[in-house]
This record gives structure tokens, sequence and C-alpha cells, in this order.
């Protein structure tokens, strides 16, 4: 599995329902946002790692 489709697996995760009580809005949109970038497989490193940190902070 390649680091993007990592990020993706980990964005559709963080984006359920249950998850979503436990992010900013900031965080939100963020999310949303690299969501549609990842369609394209335009992921920045420096994205797919502001996505990770995002997760452990929601998923320890």
């Amino acid at each position: 599995m390649t680091p993007t489709e990592t990020a993706v697996l980990r964005i559709d995760e963080l984006l359920k329902q249950e998850n979503r009580t436990k992010l900013t809005e900031w965080d939100m949109n963020f999310l949303v946002s690299c969501r549609n970038s990842a369609r394209n497989f335009t992921l920045s490193a420096k994205q797919k790692q502001k996505i990770y940190n995002i997760y452990e902070k929601i998923k320890p």
C-alpha cells in the first residue's frame, strides 16, 4: 500500500460520524480538501504528515 493510499484510508476513518465530534472545523475542512486532492493522487508529504498527526491525536 502506498503512502497516499494509507492517507486516504486514514481520512476515511477520521471522517466517520463517530470521529467527527473530535475534530476541529479546520481539521474537517483540511481532511475534506485532502480527500478531494487524493482522488488525483496529488497529496504532498506535508499533507500526509498532517493527516497522520490528526489521526494520532484522534486514534491513539
